[in-house]
């Protein structure tokens, strides 16, 4: 009898403690088992709901390059505005340049050299000589369908370089699978076209944890101001780099560029300019039409970035499409499997981690939203926080943090 009045009460104080635990961290949700990835992942199975205008096939034929052709110590020297103009690739692991002050260098160099050239034709055709040399004819030719009699000393101000991209988009490629089940699902649920999807491509690589120059972070590359209108920044958590987060603000944002623009190569080119700038851009050429504004429009901060940014989104759209036509045994990246916590009340990382023997690895991994103070425990778990964790860790929190909720280590 005695053993049993023990067994009651032991059963009945275990049930007590894992209330007091639920009280805490709340329910939690477990996402689908990951799946191998199909080789066909990317082939999109729909209509292109944004057509690729033909007007612009030769600037997205020069994206495919640097993005499938080239690769990041590979420098593709050209004219800024004629895109089929190339006038050579530096190639840094071939000069031996292998620091970026030397690669920096040896391209800088390279334009010069045709800046030289340049001049020296402009010079030549004024004064009616023909006498080229053989690097001069060859770049004479290249400007054979350009007219205007100051053509080469024009050119001469456009010459810039464009690193390649091969081995870093073969990479975004093999991590784009751990978010683009998702995105897609995002993107539907919002009644976007699901090829926008591939944007991230463009802005980040695929990346989470990039950030630009200018601030802008996360997948999707949010500024923190533009962010904050549609995700939480604060002390405790930037949404910029939890991809689910930061698509769902993206569909948000895309969507109202198109409600303002009523076109989708101006809501994407209204992604890298703004919608303010491209309806400037409207009102100024009186036209929706983007290859003309592309080729027109003259408003500020409209520059090559700008100008190019729809047809480098087709480049991608066309490359990921077909990938398999573009690289080879790509590896892609599978999702895993997670828990996820709701938390109920502040708690402090560093304790939570120990009552269920989660790997704090895995946590940060997990949870890319978390900021530094979060995740050295100087700030707690903020209350409301979706708190992803391995799969079948949160089965058996209430069990393994006992002896926290006893009090032999207060959670704070």
């Amino acid at each position: 009898m005695k053993n049993t009045k023990n067994f009651n009460f032991t059963v009945v104080k275990m049930a007590l403690l894992v209330i007091s635990f639920t009280l805490i961290l709340g329910t939690y949700t477990t996402s689908e088992s990951a799946q191998p990835v199909p080789a066909n992942v990317l082939r999109l199975t729909e209509p292109l709901t944004i057509p690729c205008s033909k007007g612009i096939r030769t600037q997205v034929d020069f994206w495919i390059d640097i993005f499938a052709k080239y690769n990041s110590y590979e420098s593709v020297i050209h004219d800024n505005r004629y895109l089929d103009i190339v006038f050579s690739v530096v190639d840094a692991k071939e000069l031996g340049a292998n620091t970026t002050e030397l690669e920096k260098e040896a391209v800088e160099s390279e334009i010069e050299k045709y800046k030289v050239i340049l001049d020296s034709l402009q010079k030549k055709t004024n004064s009616g000589q023909a006498n080229f040399t053989k690097e001069e004819k060859q770049v004479y030719k290249l400007y054979e369908t350009v007219s205007g009699n100051n053509k080469f000393i024009e050119a001469k101000e456009r010459i810039r370089s464009q690193r390649g991209q091969r081995d870093r988009f073969r990479e975004a490629l093999s991590r784009c699978t751990l978010y683009m089940k998702d995105m897609e699902k995002i993107f539907k649920e919002n009644g976007l076209p699901v090829e926008i999807t591939r944007l991230p491509f463009l802005e980040s690589l695929f990346n989470i944890s990039a950030v630009s120059s200018a601030g802008a972070s996360g997948l999707w590359q949010f500024t923190k101001s533009t962010g904050k209108i549609y995700m939480t920044i604060d002390e405790y958590i930037d949404e910029r780099f939890d991809p689910i987060k930061s698509t769902k603000a993206a569909a948000r944002f895309i969507k109202s560029n198109y409600n303002s623009l009523d076109s989708w190569a101006l809501a994407l080119t209204a992604y890298n300019h703004g919608t303010a700038g491209m309806k400037n851009a409207i009102a100024q050429t009186g036209t929706t039409d983007i290859k003309y504004i592309i080729d027109n429009y003259k408003g500020k901060g409209f520059g090559f970035a700008s100008r190019n940014f729809y047809a480098e989104f087709m480049a991608v759209l066309e490359i990921s499409h077909n990938y398999q036509y573009f690289f080879d045994d790509i590896i892609f990246q599978r999702p895993q499997p997670y828990d996820t916590i709701y938390i109920k009340s502040p708690v402090k990382l560093d304790a939570f981690t120990k009552s269920c023997s989660a790997d704090f690895g895995q946590i940060v991994e997990l949870n890319p939203a978390l900021t530094e103070a979060v995740l050295n425990s100087e700030l707690a778990l903020p209350v409301g926080f979706e708190l992803k964790v391995p799969a079948g860790t949160a089965k058996t929190a209430a069990s393994t943090c006992m002896a926290y909720i006893e009090g032999k280590e207060k959670i704070r």
